[in-house]
């Protein structure tokens, strides 16, 4: 009876094997599949695919999808090929100009997503709401000109954030609000000119901020920037150089003290007697009167 018993376990155990065997050599021709770092892995790269593959393993956990054809990432594309294991998706320089507001559907185990060298104008934020638990987003080399307030509201467990070469030209207050976790934002290779302290005030867990090869017009604003980098003990691994004002003009960030970082004299308060002071304007006169606050223009006087 024991015998009977020991010979019936050991073929339900080889069974078990064979079935798991199986099942983890499922893989498409496209792709090579293989453990990786530890994980389950298929590399898919550069093989003019324009869908994910079908017959996947259920169990994978890193797929790299990069240097395809996509132009799209359709609704539920990794849900309906059993792929809501994945961890981590990388899916860059694809021409991808289109993402469903679905398209990672059910992917909740999802911490590191790139969607780097694509042609995406905007933050997928609808998209991104299915991945809660994302760490690490690159989104590097894409036009978007825009960061809006609350785009990255629901990844607030995000570390990192990629940003670098894209057209980003302002960043709306409160456009990383929501990121409580973040640690590194890189910001280089844009078109920024000027930033709102406001802006980076909520990332009270960040150590690196990327900003080199921005056209900086550097004034107070700027100012404001380098004192709370300063206060927060954020280096400038790649100092950031001026564009303007002409005083600053090619100096380094590093190399200029807060006082460099000025704003013109635009503002004055005029307190004469109690009696109206005329000041000759070219091509007009303007009537100031006492005790109110005024801003030069260039050729004329603004009251406020």
């Amino acid at each position: 009876m024991s015998s009977t018993i020991f010979l019936r376990s050991v073929t339900f155990i080889v069974l078990l094997l064979m079935i798991s065997v199986h099942c983890y050599s499922k893989c498409p021709s496209v792709c090579s599949c293989k453990w990786k770092n530890g994980k389950q892995t298929a590399e898919c790269t550069g093989k003019g695919l324009t869908v994910i593959p079908s017959d996947l393993n259920v169990a994978t956990q890193v797929i790299d999808v990069s240097r395809n054809g996509f132009t799209e990432i359709p609704s539920r594309s990794f849900q309906q090929k059993g792929l809501v294991n994945l961890q981590k998706i990388f899916i860059a320089e694809c021409g991808i100009t289109e993402i469903a507001s679905d398209a990672f559907f059910q992917l909740r185990n999802l911490v590191e997503l790139d969607l780097s060298g694509n042609k995406v104008k905007s933050i997928p934020t609808d998209a991104l709401k299915d991945c809660p638990n994302l760490r690490r987003l690159q989104l590097a080399h894409n036009p978007i000109n825009q960061i809006d307030s609350g785009v990255f509201s629901p990844l607030s467990h995000l570390t990192n954030l990629g940003l670098a070469n894209c057209h980003i030209k302002h960043l709306q207050p409160g456009a990383l609000d929501g990121l409580d976790n973040l640690e590194s934002i890189e910001l280089d290779g844009n078109q920024l000119t000027t930033m709102s302290i406001d802006v980076l005030k909520s990332l009270t867990e960040l150590h690196e901020l990327n900003l080199n090869n921005n056209p900086w017009y550097c004034d107070c604003k700027i100012q404001d920037i380098r004192k709370w980098m300063i206060e927060h003990k954020i280096p400038l691994s790649i100092p950031p150089y001026c564009e303007g004002p002409p005083s600053v003009k090619d100096l380094s960030w590093k190399s200029m003290s807060l006082d460099d970082f000025a704003c013109p004299l635009l503002w004055f308060m005029f307190q004469p007697k109690p009696s109206l002071l005329l000041i000759t304007m070219h091509p007009s006169f303007a009537k100031l009167m006492p005790s109110q606050k005024h801003q030069f223009t260039g050729r004329s006087v603004v009251k406020v």
